[in-house]
């Protein structure tokens, strides 16, 4: 993985595993640097990350993990839909490897559909983070789908109920 993203410019900066440079690399600037300031300044809106979430489809997913996981302190809730996990503890540089930390910053929700191959290791993968003390994850699998929207409107009814609630 490359740094993380901290700079004001559009260089691109951790976005994941290299399969991801490009216009997707991007999305973090582009979100932290120029999304995020505007709405602020144009909408009366709370700037606190307590009030803000992050999520995202497939590659959105991707995304939002990404960001997400590099900013704790700007989006309080992080949802993962057909994106991959969480992460791993043992990564370096990883927020979850402080879990009491994490988990008083983040809520996160992981989700995939039964059909794809991220779902036979969820149940696995929020346990052993659970363990660690990870405590504010959620995951759902949608049953009989696939990576397709059936999926991910199934995913986001389960999620929106779960937004900024302590």
């Amino acid at each position: 993985m490359r740094d993380v993203f901290t700079s004001g410019t559009n260089q691109p900066g951790r976005c994941g595993p290299g399969i991801f440079g490009g216009a997707a690399g991007l999305f973090p600037g582009t979100l932290l640097h120029e999304v995020i300031p505007m709405i602020d300044s144009t909408y009366r809106i709370s700037p606190d990350g307590e009030c803000r979430a992050l999520a995202g489809l497939s590659m959105g997913g991707i995304q939002s993990r990404t960001v997400g996981l590099a900013h704790p302190d700007t989006f309080s809730n992080i949802g993962i839909f057909s994106g991959g996990m969480l992460g791993e503890l043992t990564a370096t540089n990883n927020p979850l490897a402080n879990p009491a930390e994490f988990s008083r910053l983040v809520k996160s929700c992981v989700s995939f559909g039964s059909v794809e191959g991220g779902a036979n290791s969820l149940k696995s993968c929020h346990d052993s983070l659970v363990a660690a003390g990870i405590t504010n994850m959620n995951y759902y699998i949608s049953p009989d789908t696939a990576h397709e929207w059936q999926t991910w409107r199934r995913i986001f009814y389960e999620f929106a109920p779960l937004l900024f609630k302590n």
